[in-house]
């Protein structure tokens, strides 16, 4: 007889008795058998909740076999089947640092954000300045601040909407501490960084936020394939917005596993699971959700499915934004074949005038913040508009339309109408 285990947490959930675990079990029979009709995240969570002698480890400890841990396995393996051997830069940073072998390390974060911050205070950038993107999502500068350092901000490609590498060479200094870059809906090309970084002879962390480029290669390597820099690091969320989504959470990616080992330390309050009395770092409360891994473990088998949506949703909307984008209405933006687009962006003139008016159509659009020209920034930090001048000529302009796997082409047909009367 097997002796009981008095676990020290348990969560109060009710599991499912008579006729409903009779109507649980067939469900989770039918998934098992890969006969079920859909629901493969619904059913994943039910599976996840019906076990309860696994309950208590739920969001507590990253336990082997448990959906966090095998969500990091899983991570890296889907990385890894990408062929990307044939990527100059692999080679490169390989004989830099003297690797045999590119290996890759992960774990998971509550969000792209917290794992930003967790990957800087690993590195010790708890000061300093840190160089990233203006025209940006604000998880980023506000993850920089979090650490206690310093966003120094440099301007974007008009086209791309990417990091300018003169911008950034131009504004490294004997204070940069780190550079979190931004790949938007593809994978940028780090040569030119890597080159920087030589030229300069620093070997600070490359950050690299990989949230909007999951599925995007550059000459066959995904985003966080190899890590530039000193103890650099990937971040991929699975936010609602993204490609891979797990209504949350996200993933840490490094080629050093003692950094993997630090950045998960910090995730759970600084604890040291191989040496639990004794704390490896400070650290919060970071550390991801099992029901965001469990979604996100459902997603990962049908990534191609999803990417390929996408890939389909960008033709549509290229094809029907064509004619405005030759007639010098809008301007598309510039991403390599390469890529699966997360947010689809356009420039337009008077972005909130159009804003307003697609909205009474049912069209909700978005847009990010120019950072460096927020009110909070300039007095906290010193920073000027006139600074950048493309991401302040670009600032009113920068769209991002409806884009998701739930769109058909005659959704996208409706969108791209309803713009074209405004434009």
């Amino acid at each position: 007889m097997m002796k009981s285990i008095y676990t020290l947490i348990r969560p109060s959930f009710d599991m499912p008795q008579g006729k409903t675990r009779d109507l649980v079990d067939k469900l989770l029979e039918l998934r098992e058998k890969k006969k079920n009709e859909g629901a493969d995240e619904l059913l994943a969570i039910v599976d996840l909740l019906t076990h309860g002698e696994d309950l208590h480890n739920i969001n507590y400890l990253p336990v082997e076999g448990g959906a966090v841990s095998r969500l990091s396995q899983e991570f890296i393996a889907f990385l890894c089947s990408f062929k990307s051997d044939s990527n100059p830069l692999i080679n490169r940073i390989g004989n830099k640092y003297g690797w045999k072998n590119v290996e890759l390390a992960a774990c998971t974060v509550q969000s792209a954000t917290a794992a930003i911050t967790a990957s800087l205070i690993a590195n010790g950038v708890t000061s300093g300045e840190v160089i990233t993107t203006s025209l940006n999502f604000l998880g980023v500068p506000n993850a920089i601040i979090l650490a206690g350092a310093t966003p120094k901000f440099v301007d974007i490609g008009p086209y791309d909407l990417c990091m300018d590498p003169n911008s950034l060479e131009k504004m490294i200094s004997r204070k940069t501490r780190a550079i979190v870059l931004v790949h938007f809906n593809q994978v940028v090309d780090l040569m030119p960084i890597e080159d920087i970084l030589e030229k300069k002879g620093i070997d600070i962390p490359v950050i690299q936020d990989a949230s909007l480029a999951i599925g995007s290669t550059d000459r066959s390597m995904p985003a966080g394939a190899v890590n530039l820099g000193k103890s650099g690091t990937t971040v991929y969320s699975f936010a609602t917005s993204k490609s891979l989504s797990g209504l949350g959470g996200a993933a840490v990616v490094a080629n050093d596993r003692s950094l993997i080992e630090r950045i998960q330390s910090i995730t759970y309050q600084g604890m040291q699971f191989l040496n639990p009395d004794e704390l490896l770092s400070f650290g919060g409360n970071f550390k991801m959700n099992d029901l965001n891994a469990t979604i996100i473990l459902e997603q990962l088998k049908k990534s191609e499915t999803i990417f390929e949506k996408r890939r389909m949703l960008k033709s549509w909307y290229d094809r029907e934004l064509e004619y405005l984008a030759k007639a010098g209405k809008i301007v598309i933006q510039k991403v390599s074949e390469e890529s699966v687009v997360t947010h689809y962006a356009i420039l337009i003139p008077d972005r909130k005038a159009v804003a307003h008016k697609l909205l009474q159509k049912g069209i909700e659009i978005g847009f990010w913040h120019t950072t460096h020209l927020q009110k909070i920034y300039q007095k906290r930090f010193g920073t000027k508009a006139g600074s950048l001048p493309v991401s302040e000529s670009l600032a009113p302009c920068i769209t991002f339309l409806p884009f998701h796997t739930k769109l058909e082409e005659k959704d996208v047909s409706f969108i791209c109408n309803e713009i074209k009367k405004l434009i």
